[in-house]
């Protein structure tokens, strides 16, 4: 069966890309809407492509991408007694829902806000772009796939890398850490062509205590001799 795609929409409180990044794989509970459910249940396949989507978010819109990791199975959250997702309807013999299971795999450097799909050339039939659609589970053509994906691909281009700016700022450190990493050949030593650090300026010390009496001194002798010519030879004397 051909691959398939979709938009799968989670509220920043309850769970975000950040979070499936960090654990690798989650599963997809708590889909309460029949045709959302259909959809996990009789179409998903593993390998489908997703489209990680944050609702009710500032903004809202596609953070990342996922991959459907395992086909669906009986939400088992739906018959635990005093659960979020509990359901009475819902029973071990005759599970009401399912859910499927997802993985990380891209996580966009900016968030592709809702107001950039619908302005955007190739989503105009977007079900996410539709007023009123509220499915948390929306299915996608791959066209539409491809172009979020180049949109948050772009935004992570245009982005800054991080430690760039610190890097061109402090060079000199850069290189001496690189230096410090680099390992050491036995047969001679590491990093010879590698420039030298520039050493630190000296500090000046302080001439010894002795040199600063005999200096004062000396220019002690200067003044009374100077004061005896004056006394001489100065104006006023005969």
């Amino acid at each position: 069966m051909a691959r398939r795609y979709w938009l799968m929409k989670c509220e920043p409180a309850a769970y975000t890309i950040d979070d499936l990044q960090r654990d690798g794989q989650t599963s997809w509970e708590g889909v309460r809407n029949y045709q959302a459910r259909n959809f996990m249940r009789d179409d998903m396949r593993v390998g489908d492509g997703v489209l990680f989507y944050a609702s009710n978010a500032k903004p809202s819109g596609v953070t990342g991408i996922a991959r459907v990791s395992r086909t669906a199975y009986p939400d088992h959250f739906a018959w635990e007694e005093g659960h979020r997702y509990f359901d009475a309807r819902s029973t071990p013999e005759k599970p009401l829902w399912h859910m499927v299971d997802i993985e990380f795999v891209e996580r966009f450097a900016e968030t592709i806000p809702l107001a950039t799909l619908k302005a955007t050339r190739g989503l105009e039939d977007m079900m996410v772009t539709k007023r009123g659609s509220r499915l948390s589970v929306q299915p996608l053509t791959k066209a539409e796939f491809d172009v979020v994906r180049r949109l948050g691909r772009k935004s992570g281009a245009d982005a800054p890398r991080a430690g760039e700016a610190a890097n061109k700022a402090a060079p000199a450190r850069k290189a001496a850490s690189a230096r410090k990493a680099a390992p050491v050949d036995e047969t001679g030593p590491a990093d010879e062509a590698a420039p030298a650090d520039k050493p630190a300026p000296k500090r000046r010390g302080r001439p010894p205590a002795g040199a600063l009496a005999a200096v004062a001194i000396a220019a002690g002798a200067l003044a009374l001799s100077l004061l005896s010519v004056g006394q001489v030879s100065g104006p006023g004397s005969p």
